[in-house]
């Protein structure tokens, strides 16, 4: 059914996205930590662990072509059969585990399954949500969804070590599975947002290539995808690395789930900072001080010696992350027209993608046998540099953040705006 522009933050159909995403963020979390130490109990290699979760990224290549795609249909249907997918691919999971015949090779066709999937996912839902609010409510509709999926991711991951060691990690699986299939049923309640008006009828592939003109049309819009693989790159070692780092500092998988829940608790700080803003968050600036906050948190990660200062550098990463996340959403959502969105994010998730797979892959060759603190010296690098690129070039830009650059795409958008 068609729905109208609405007039209100908390209309319905984004009071049930919310709490869905929320509830399904919450199985998704504990899922992380049973996944990850299903394949160590599998393999005993922290590089089998990297290996899956590069299969799960890699695509994300396609991206771009994914992104069109979702710009051409109705967006709730790649939602829902997404959620359908993802749910039932945890049910098999699932099911070879408790049989006992689960096998490394399962668990690689299981990510790029799922890595498939939220290839069109992703973009989907964050071309969906500046559709399911008024325009004036959109940063603070950004926060509030990233409030409400960190604040159950950071719950999941500290119950995720804790629900590993008593149930098993095939059950933990099981309860993923099930958040999906319920996120599916809610999607049925929503209504289908009405597509952004065409001008003419383009091919395929001329659509794409108007989303890439668009997103070079502009030194800001080029600059996000660009920045967002060294990211990727940098943050690579944090999936990979973290659970045998937390086990040198003499943890197990509830000192890995604390970890990862202290970067979810930085990354909810910072959607909290955003939701309490509002129309007064400052997108480019936060860019800025959200890699400044990753370089210093990778830093004390690179020289801490116990469990404590790992502890403090997880929080500083999240708060970093999540600001520069929320921001880069935000900026796209605002700066590129609405029936570009899918194209948009999909190049952005396209750069990521490819930063974190491909630095994943290079280092399970060898990151066995190295010193896990130079690889983090590394990343605290990387992140350093990102600052320093993105604050001159956002420095040398007039343009507020937030203000369209295509009024003229935009004055034939979207029927919702």
């Amino acid at each position: 059914m068609a729905r109208t522009p609405p007039s209100k933050l908390w209309n319905r159909d984004f009071t049930i996205v919310w709490l869905g995403n929320a509830q399904s963020d919450l199985g998704s979390a504990l899922s992380t930590v049973a996944l990850a130490y299903l394949v160590l109990d599998l393999t005993g290699s922290v590089a089998a662990t990297g290996v899956v979760l590069a299969l799960g990224m890699l695509p994300g290549l396609l991206a771009p072509f994914a992104g069109t795609l979702v710009d051409r249909v109705p967006l709730k249907a790649p939602l829902l059969l997404g959620d359908l997918c993802k749910g039932l691919l945890g049910l098999g999971v699932w099911y070879l585990a408790i049989r006992g015949e689960l096998s490394p090779d399962v668990l690689y066709a299981v990510a790029l399954l799922q890595g498939g999937i939220n290839t069109f996912y992703n973009s989907a839902f964050r071309a969906w949500l500046p559709q399911l609010v008024p325009a004036g409510q959109l940063a603070r509709a950004n926060g509030l969804m990233g409030v409400a999926s960190q604040s159950t991711t950071v719950v999941g991951l500290v119950a995720g070590g804790f629900l590993v060691s008593l149930l098993g990690s095939a059950t933990v699986i099981l309860l993923d599975a099930a958040s999906f299939l319920l996120m599916a049923g809610l999607l049925l309640l929503v209504s289908n947002p009405p597509r952004p008006a065409r001008a003419g009828e383009n091919t395929y592939f001329q659509d794409l290539r108007e989303g890439l003109v668009t997103l070079w049309a502009s030194p800001i819009l080029r600059l996000i995808p660009l920045l967002g693989f060294f990211a990727m790159a940098a943050f690579a070692p944090l999936n990979s690395a973290m659970p045998k780092h937390m086990l040198d500092l003499g943890g197990g998988p509830e000192a890995f789930g604390v970890f990862v829940a202290l970067v979810s608790t930085g990354m909810l700080l910072g959607s909290m900072a955003v939701t309490w803003l509002g129309a007064r968050f400052d997108a480019r600036r936060s860019v800025t001080l959200g890699y400044g906050l990753a370089a210093a948190g990778f830093t004390l990660l690179a020289l801490a010696g116990s469990y404590a200062p790992a502890l403090v550098a997880a929080a500083g990463i999240g708060l970093g992350v999540g600001l520069v996340t929320l921001a880069n959403t935000y900026l796209l959502q605002t700066l590129v027209p609405h029936g570009q969105l899918g194209r948009a994010f999909g190049v952005l998730e396209a750069t990521g993608q490819l930063g974190m797979p491909l630095t994943l892959l290079a280092l399970a060759g060898f990151i066995d046998r190295v010193s896990l603190p130079w690889v983090f010296a590394g990343a605290a690098a990387v992140t350093a540099a990102l600052t320093l690129a993105w604050a001159a070039v956002a420095r040398g830009q007039g343009a507020q953040a937030g203000e369209p650059v295509f009024q003229a795409a935009e004055a034939g958008g979207s029927a919702a705006d």
